[in-house]
């Protein structure tokens, strides 16, 4: 008879023996656990990069809002605060934007923005400061 991984055992019974069994079942138990939380932190990471993507969107419109205000408006932009909620695909976004003048002559704006999203004990959040030069009248677009 051949000798591999199926003994011969004793009265010409074949098989394998219940400790090589439950070993087999116990490192298989081990092995998906693993691949189990691997998985799972992959699906977390994928969705964070998503929401992530979808809130720098959210920003960099609000960004170029302000962008738009300064060209238009100049020098009469108003320092301000705004608190607002945004509804993105999937979530809501929680959005902070200060302007503030940064020279008495008010031609240096500083705009801090920040955007946050998350949920039980995971929060995520993008801070950006931005500079804008306020146009002067005599300035040719």
């Amino acid at each position: 008879m051949k000798s591999g991984s199926i003994r011969v055992c004793g009265l010409g019974k074949k098989g394998f023996t219940l400790v090589e069994v439950v070993l087999s079942i116990v490192v298989l138990a081990v092995g998906l656990v693993f691949v189990q939380r691997t998985l799972l932190r992959s699906f977390t990471a994928l969705n964070v990069i998503k929401h992530w993507s979808q809130a720098e969107q959210i920003l960099d419109e609000k960004i170029w809002d302000v962008k738009r205000r300064v060209r238009e408006q100049g020098s009469t932009v108003q320092r301000e605060s705004l608190n607002e909620t945004f509804l993105g695909n999937e979530r809501v976004y929680r959005g902070n934007m200060d302007i503030h003048w940064m020279d008495p002559q008010g031609r240096l704006i500083k705009v801090d923005a920040q955007i946050a999203w998350g949920r039980a004990g995971m929060s995520h959040s993008i801070k950006r400061t931005i500079y804008f030069l306020v146009p002067d009248a005599t300035w040719k677009s």
